[in-house]
């Protein structure tokens, strides 16, 4: 499958590594604003961006900066985008679109999805992420992602009254240990390398019944999922860190994935000479031995419930699959009561369909009704994650011919 038409800011090719820094800015759009004030307003905030990579600022004319630090920013558009005052021509909200995630319950938070385990914050009375436009910000230094979103809010300060507004900001940046909070290695359980676009861009539509013809134009984008997710410390630290291991799946010093209980044991099928001493990714079958001999507490970790190594034919995933490309940032947020600081992490997925990531949050086997890993009994499960934002954006293909990704959503298609 050709990626040419990808944005940038998704990290899937052998060479690619994610930089160190992040940021996510959330727009709504005004009520009663057309879809054409939206663009206009994309337009400027898109040439701003491009200035940036450059070095260059609008309120410092002539002068260049510093290294713009590798910034790449990536458009997504929300389900609110569709509904503008658009041209009748304009595509329609793609079908893949309704599968979303639930909106909060005032006053109990609720499920991010159905019959998920990971539940919004009591507090959570609308979900910031239900947004029209998400832009993600990926840089090499703080300050770059950083100042991409002062220059956001500058270009909409100066339009004043403008179609769009800040709605939320979340950043985030890759710890230099590879690890998460919870101390264990975060990534290796992520796609091999010859599975990850497939799993990553929109396939062609054509469905026999041609159902999905409305949605060919999405041909070779993708979807962003973004949930801002909490951890709590405390109820992690208290258990052993044998039961740690276990809920994980693998060991916590050293990342190798467990196969029995006790004692640890890596399979020589595990054995990969060209990981520099990396703990190997789950995700590739030819690597990992079948889950039937896995301990039985073991098929209940994390890393097994998260990923499912059955191989595909052909080595290709199927794009109904509950298969996802993760590219998540961890964050520490100041907090104004003891011990004043949260942690958590800026869960960001790309996947062809939304399907895909619900399926997962809800699917028994998978992780239906389990907040992060090990038995779904509400008595004895451990509950570390809630969520404070949870939502999808079409990450429209490049063209090469809009004023920014997805310019005919809002327009409608150029005329002839």
């Amino acid at each position: 499958m050709a990626d040419g038409n990808l944005q940038e800011g998704i990290y899937y090719g052998s060479t690619d590594t994610p930089p160190g820094f992040f940021s996510l800015v959330l727009l709504s759009a005004a009520p009663g604003a057309a879809a054409k004030d939206v663009a206009d307003l994309l337009e400027s905030l898109w040439a701003c961006y491009q200035e940036l990579k450059e070095g260059r600022i609008g309120d410092l004319k002539g002068v260049r900066r510093m290294p713009a630090a590798k910034l790449q920013v990536l458009l997504g558009l929300g389900a609110p985008a569709f509904d503008l005052q658009r041209p009748k021509n304009a595509p329609a909200r793609p079908l893949a679109m309704l599968q979303s995630f639930e909106q909060p319950v005032p006053g109990s938070g609720g499920p991010i999805s159905e019959n998920s385990g990971i539940s919004y914050e009591r507090d959570v009375s609308a979900n910031p992420a239900d947004a029209a436009i998400a832009l993600q910000f990926t840089a090499e230094t703080a300050l770059a992602v950083e100042q991409a979103v002062v220059e956001t809010w500058k270009v909409l300060e100066d339009a004043a009254p403008a179609a769009l507004a800040i709605q939320a900001v979340y950043t985030g940046s890759k710890r230099g240990d590879r690890r998460s909070w919870i101390d264990f290695y975060d990534g290796p359980s992520n796609l091999a390398q010859d599975e990850r676009l497939p799993v990553i861009a929109i396939p062609p539509n054509a469905h026999p019944d041609g159902s999905w013809e409305q949605d060919a134009w999405t041909e070779g984008g993708t979807y962003l999922a973004f949930i801002r997710l909490y951890i709590d410390l405390r109820p992690w630290r208290a258990l052993p860190v044998a039961k740690q291991e276990e809920l994980v799946g693998r060991t916590k010093l050293r990342g190798l994935p467990l196969k029995s209980l006790p004692p640890p044991v890596r399979s020589s099928t595990f054995r990969d000479p060209g990981d520099k001493g990396h703990p190997p990714h789950e995700a590739d079958a030819a690597r990992l031995p079948a889950e039937t001999h896995l301990d039985p507490a073991l098929s209940m970790s994390h890393i097994q419930r998260a990923n499912h190594h059955n191989p595909y034919p052909g080595g290709v995933a199927e794009p109904m699959n509950h298969r996802i490309f993760r590219q998540g940032y961890p964050f520490l947020e100041p907090l104004d009561a003891p011990p004043g600081f949260r942690v958590g992490l800026n869960f960001i997925s790309f996947q062809s369909t939304p399907a895909s990531l619900t399926g997962m949050l809800k699917q028994a086997g998978w992780l239906g009704n389990t907040n992060f890993g090990g038995d779904t009994d509400p008595a004895t499960a451990v509950v570390l994650l809630s969520a404070r934002a949870a939502g999808f954006f079409l990450v429209p293909p490049v063209d090469g011919t809009e004023r920014f990704p997805g310019e005919h959503v809002l327009t409608g298609p150029p005329k002839a």
